[in-house]
């Protein structure tokens, strides 16, 4: 129903194949997705010069824009891939382990022994 009166809002002639189909699509991933569909394919409809979206327009859109599930799906895939992934290896989650340590060990001491920066923590402001 509602598909339907968005096709009419937006004046695009679909044919019921294609309504079935974003019904369909509706189920498996939202609503908000299927109204951007019919927009946009529409617009394949145009290209190929067609009198109403069929089918076939709204497959070829749905191949084309993914929806959070599947984007979701596809980026934990290939995550490993990405420059900034959030789960690095084994490997260089221990490289990185060992960085900070290095660094916290590196750090200036005053004479008692405590990190330069947090001697000076907890005293009164000089007065002028």
């Amino acid at each position: 129903m509602i598909i339907k009166i968005r096709c009419d809002e937006e004046d695009v002639p679909i044919s019921e194949e294609a309504k079935d189909a974003l019904v369909k699509m509706v189920k498996e991933t939202s609503l908000r997705y299927a109204m951007h569909i019919i927009t946009l394919a529409l617009l394949v409809c145009l290209k190929r010069k067609g009198s109403e979206v069929s089918k076939a327009d709204i497959m070829k859109v749905y191949g084309l824009f993914l929806d959070v599930e599947r984007s979701t799906k596809f980026l934990q895939q290939f995550q490993s891939q990405y420059v900034f992934s959030e789960k690095p290896d084994e490997e260089e989650q221990d490289e990185e382990e060992e960085d900070e340590h290095a660094m916290s060990d590196s750090k200036p001491k005053d004479a008692s022994g405590k990190d330069a920066k947090q001697a000076g923590k907890g005293t009164a402001p000089m007065q002028t």
